[in-house]
């Protein structure tokens, strides 16, 4: 019995990589102009927002408060976020809350990594200086 998750990696999560992510269907709502209520184009879909990408965002907005660590969750969970929306085939949403979760994840770790440096550099050279010299 093949329970999907052969030791080759051809198969993940229950289905071969070469076959591509199911799409929403005809009649589902997810579907603009296929909604109770007839507004937009007719089958053009809409994605549904990736869940990773906004908890990259939210670890990125509060990351702050942790110095670098918060920056370097963030900008991985942006990354895992980002391979999930590009394996889902146009499914999933959400790029750019992942892109900007990433670009503030480094910000957060560029400001942070300076303003450690500032105030606590100066001393940590001065003290390894009068060790080496002593």
């Amino acid at each position: 019995m093949n329970d999907g998750m052969g030791s080759d990696g051809d198969f993940e999560y229950g289905r071969p990589r070469y076959q591509p992510a199911p799409g929403p269907a005809a009649g589902d709502p997810r579907r603009l102009g296929d909604g109770p209520d007839g507004h937009g184009r007719a089958g053009e879909e809409v994605g549904r927002t990736a869940p990773g990408a906004v908890l990259a965002l939210v670890i990125a907005a509060v990351g702050w408060l942790v110095p670098i660590v918060g920056g370097v969750l963030a900008i991985r969970r942006a990354n895992a976020a980002l391979n999930v929306i590009d394996a889902a085939g146009g499914a999933l949403d959400g790029a750019s809350l992942a892109v900007w979760a990433k670009r503030l994840g480094w910000f957060s770790v560029v400001v942070w990594s300076a303003l450690l440096f500032w105030w606590f550099g100066g001393a940590l050279f001065q003290l390894v200086y009068r060790f080496l010299l002593k």
